[in-house]
């Protein structure tokens, strides 16, 4: 394999593709390492965005408009799993910025797929025999998706080139750039190798993705009706410490590929501070879950978990030894620490970060910063101070924290929250 590379970017999600696919235009060569063939597949994401988030994003990368799953304008919190069965105690808020869902597999295999067209022809991808790694005749396979994808747009516009190896990045032998992008999670092989302080603040999360067979009247008069035009969130301080847990429709009674009124899609989801107990909770909620709403109706299609960083990094860019190593996305905190969604900042950033646009990544990055100070208040709430929280959310209807969005102004809202 060609040792000549612009950049090594290890890690294959929104954020080290993110900034591939502009160094590529560019005109940049790009050595990309993942420990999986197919890096899009089994991914431990919602896939929620806001709309402006999901907006900025578009304007770079077009391509997203094919992952949208729903759309959702109002979002229920939940003081308290026993509340779920009294949805009079519920808060109702209408957000002002609204949430999407995109099918983060299929935005991770349409961003690679860009990425390997700057070394293919879209007729050798198809072509060509299932290898380990290529940048000729070697490539993914990319059969097996769920859905019909139009090909039209796969071509590379600059002069770039690409090369992927499945490989796992142990060693600085195995680095082949002076130039290193460290994209690979929170637990980060480069961050090891070129002696980054590490993070020490996360949360353990699980997820579940189901599927509820629409073939009875029974069914569908459940209560899983009532949620398919909204988020629920819930928060436990005894079950889920620092965090919280959410059921996310898929929406409109249908999950991709499936017509109205057959089949409804949900994922179920909580987290909690690393080293509090994630099991017991969880099957408390799927438990309360399935008494209130018939969740045992549902087919579990995937059980998932992750870790997520809370906080940034202290250190995020160093020279060691002659090497420029950068870290980004997950790798370097670059995640919403209210609620643990990272695909719009470590995509910007990785963008930003190609083009030298130093001024966007601070700007992002102290957006992230002011939401840390914010989760501090919100989880930093217990008892009967979160329960007056609560009652006055609940009478002003008040959205102020959750307009604490990607591409808002987050100063301004806590101004706001501060000073009524």
């Amino acid at each position: 394999m060609d040792n000549n590379y612009d950049i090594h970017v290890v890690g294959a999600g929104p954020a080290g593709l993110s900034y591939s696919l502009a160094a590529l235009r560019d005109g940049k060569s790009v050595l990309m390492s993942d420990v999986k063939e197919r890096p899009w597949e089994n991914i431990a994401c919602s896939g929620l965005i806001t709309l402006n988030g999901y907006k900025s994003i578009k304007s770079i990368f077009p391509e997203i408009s094919k992952t949208i799953m729903n759309r959702y304008d109002r979002i229920s919190l939940v003081n308290g799993i026993n509340n779920l069965a009294n949805p009079e105690t519920w808060i109702d808020i209408k957000l002002k910025n609204s949430m999407v869902r995109i099918d983060r597999a299929l935005f991770g295999r349409l961003m690679f797929e860009k990425a390997v067209s700057y070394s293919l022809s879209y007729s050798d991808m198809k072509e060509s025999s299932h290898g380990s790694s290529y940048a000729g005749s070697n490539n993914p396979d990319f059969s097996g998706s769920d859905s019909d994808i139009d090909y039209d747009y796969v071509s590379g516009s600059g002069s770039g080139r690409f090369e992927f190896e499945v490989k796992r990045i142990q060693n600085i032998g195995d680095i082949k750039s002076k130039i290193v992008l460290g994209a690979d999670g929170p637990i980060s092989s480069i961050a090891d190798i070129f002696g980054f302080k590490r993070m020490n603040n996360y949360v353990h999360t699980n997820y579940i993705d189901a599927i509820c067979k629409d073939n009875s009247k029974e069914v569908r008069k459940t209560n899983i009706d009532n949620l398919e035009d909204r988020l629920l969130v819930i928060r436990d301080e005894t079950l889920f410490k620092g965090f919280f847990a959410w059921v996310i429709p898929d929406g409109n009674g249908s999950i991709r590929n499936g017509s109205v009124g057959e089949r409804k899609g949900l994922q179920i989801g909580m987290g909690a501070l690393l080293g509090t107990d994630v099991k017991y909770p969880f099957n408390m909620l799927i438990n309360r879950l399935s008494a209130v709403y018939g969740f045992d109706r549902l087919k579990i299609k995937n059980k998932m978990s992750a870790l997520i960083p809370i906080r940034l990094r202290q250190e995020r860019f160093k020279r060691v030894d002659g090497y420029e190593v950068m870290l980004i996305g997950d790798s370097a905190g670059h995640v919403k620490s209210i609620t643990g969604g990272g695909v719009y900042y470590g995509f910007m950033i990785g963008y930003y970060m190609a083009h030298g646009d130093v001024d966007k990544v601070i700007s992002l990055e102290n957006e992230l910063k002011m939401l840390s100070i914010a989760r501090v208040g919100l989880f930093g709430m217990h008892g009967i101070g979160y329960d007056m929280f609560h009652s006055i959310m609940k009478r002003t209807k008040a959205d102020c924290l959750l307009s604490m969005m990607e591409t808002d102004s987050v100063k301004d809202t806590l101004l706001n929250i501060i000073h009524g």
